[in-house]
């Protein structure tokens, strides 16, 4: 579910994502919870996706 959530950000690009920049934020904290390292993983990856 998390690669998706990179995948929209990827589609929405920063100038449609700041209207929802803190529904998505929150997802993405979500994904910080779990420890699992492939899990990890995708979470540094969605939040690098983000932050671009």
């Amino acid at each position: 579910a998390l690669k998706s959530v990179i995948s929209i950000i990827s589609l929405m690009g920063s100038k449609h994502i700041c209207s929802i920049r803190y529904k998505a934020m929150n997802t993405l904290r979500l994904g910080l919870q779990f420890t699992e390292l492939s899990f990890a993983e995708i979470s540094c990856k969605a939040w690098n996706c983000f932050v671009k």
